[in-house]
């Protein structure tokens, strides 16, 4: 348990509205930021994936330029 939940377990009758609201603002914050990490660890992962993806697009454009020169260098000798 963290400082902030010990303090509004020291703080607050169990009972009221109050000390139920302050419960369920932690325990949201708690959720949504878990969520954010999950979400970040994701991005991430789609970042690399484009990241490759373009050194791949660039790689096959050089294998294409290198193709086209080939065989402009086969017509004009044949």
């Amino acid at each position: 348990m963290d400082d902030a939940s010990k303090e509004i377990e020291n703080l607050a009758i169990k009972e009221t509205a109050g000390y139920k609201n302050l419960i369920a603002i932690r325990d949201y914050s708690v959720k949504t930021r878990d969520m954010f990490r999950e979400i970040q660890k994701e991005n991430k992962i789609y970042k690399d994936q484009v990241l490759e993806q373009g050194k791949v697009l660039e790689l096959l454009k050089k294998q294409i330029q290198h193709l086209q020169i080939k065989t402009q260098g086969n017509k004009a000798t044949g």
